[in-house]
């Protein structure tokens, strides 16, 4: 603890928040595996000696992966939960996109950890995408004006998911691993060359800057293929633990599938219940989703879908999360990672017409031994135009800010005569309103719409 006294003794004017460690869940950072209780303990002396020079500083926990909560709920158990104020977290979906990674569900599952040991504020320390060939693409599935796109999707989903904090990583490009802002240009002191992406996140900050919420409008339909208030033609496979059953707890209509379980080992424990006749996915919808009443446990919420060439592929809606109904969805239209091909010798994808084979409640934290009680209802299929819109306010305007990842024509209500519209790289032009109606032609760059409510 010598170096920690010597660093903060010395920048404590300056520095006001420290991280300890950096992804200590990764072998890459924890060698020669990570080690939750050595973790924990180096983080518990650490705060004590920070605190001890400064009591106003924040302590963050080391920027550990959101999506497995195995290494946090292990720290929690070695008594370190109230050696850290925030909670820091390092959500990379890349290659896929923020839609397709459902990085909106990132802090889901730390949230319903948090439940349990104490809220806390939720940050993102680091998020990014490459522009080329990197460390986690090594094909380089990202262009620049991609990663640019993604950098202002990805901070719109994480803000409304709760985060408080986003930082991107990272400034300045890596020579063969290109996450910055800005490109190697002539070397490490030339930050002359800025890339879309700065641009992006320069226009971002300065359209929300004192911007309030106002809700989320996107603009898709949502079927319901199943509303669990019969659940003949359902039944479970071998694992036995738990059962379903009817309950009157329904988010709509006179009932919902009540899902009990017992997990009872230390190893991956999974309930799935299947169907005798697989539901029909009307259309080729872009995601799945389901109303969900949790337990409060970081269980993961599952369905399998079999597609048209006869592929069984998993798809994750989400950690079951706390008590009350909250709706989570996955997108179905990418590529599935390989954990997640149940049946092999496919192409990882969908191919439409698809049915619903069976839904899933998988014990993501494997050490967890216990039971619990969740309730499932209008399990949905969503589609039509994949066009999102969130709606914000400032100053007696509505700020819509618009994308739509396949391309899209858009009309959108207003009441004003003219509108200003701010292009991702902060470029403005107004669009005179037609009978009430603002006309756009949307894409993958989102769209700042500044105009009267």
């Amino acid at each position: 603890m010598e170096y920690v006294r010597g660093v903060v003794t010395r920048y404590r004017r300056y520095v006001n928040h420290w991280e300890i460690w950096n992804e200590p869940d990764h072998a890459i950072f924890w060698r020669p595996a990570p080690d939750a209780a050595a973790y924990a303990d180096m983080l518990i002396r650490a705060a004590q000696t920070i605190r001890a020079i400064d009591p106003d500083a924040q302590i963050l926990i080391g920027g550990v992966n959101p999506f497995d909560t195995t290494f946090l709920r292990s720290v929690a158990e070695y008594g370190a939960w109230d050696s850290f104020d925030i909670i820091a977290i390092h959500p990379y979906v890349d290659p896929y996109s923020p839609e397709d990674g459902n990085l909106a569900a990132a802090a889901d599952g730390v949230r319903a950890l948090a439940q349990q040991y104490g809220q806390k504020p939720i940050w993102v320390t680091e998020l990014g995408w490459a522009s080329g060939p990197g460390d986690r693409d090594a094909v380089g599935r990202s262009d620049e004006q991609e990663q640019a796109s993604f950098l202002v999707r990805a901070m719109l989903a994480l803000w409304e998911a709760g985060v408080e904090r986003v930082f991107w990583y990272s400034f300045k490009d890596d020579p063969g691993n290109p996450y910055g802002l800005i490109r190697v240009g002539s070397g490490r002191a030339d930050y002359a060359p800025r890339k879309p992406a700065f641009e992006a996140l320069r226009t971002l900050n300065q359209q929300l800057a004192g911007a309030t919420r106002v809700t989320r409008r996107d603009l898709f339909e949502r079927q319901v293929i199943t509303s669990f208030e019969a659940l003949r033609g359902w039944r479970r496979t071998s694992q036995p633990n738990g059962t379903l059953r009817s309950s009157a707890r329904a988010y709509s209509g006179d009932g919902a599938a009540e899902i009990s379980y017992s997990f009872t080992t230390r190893a991956n424990d999974y309930l799935a219940f299947e169907r005798e006749q697989p539901i029909p996915l009307e259309g080729t919808p872009y995601a799945v989703g389901a109303w969900v009443y949790g337990d409060g446990s970081t269980h993961g919420l599952k369905i399998w879908l079999r597609d048209a060439e006869g592929e069984l592929l998993q798809f994750v809606l989400g950690p079951v999360g706390a008590p009350g109904w909250h709706f989570l969805r996955a997108p179905i239209g990418g590529e599935v990672e390989p954990g997640n091909v149940l049946t092999p010798g496919g192409n990882r994808r969908i191919d439409f017409p698809a049915a619903l084979q069976a839904i899933v409640v998988d014990d993501l934290v494997d050490e967890f031994v216990g039971s619990g009680t969740l309730w499932i209802d209008d399990l949905s299929v969503i589609s039509g135009h994949e066009l999102y819109d969130l709606r914000l306010e400032r100053g007696g305007e509505a700020l819509d800010i618009l994308w739509s990842p396949p391309g899209a024509r858009v009309n959108l209500a207003t009441r004003a005569d003219t509108a200003r519209l701010i292009e991702r790289g902060g470029a403005e032009t107004s669009i005179a309103a037609r009978s009430g109606q603002l006309r756009l032609n949307l894409g993958p760059a989102p769209v700042y719409l500044w105009h009267r409510r």
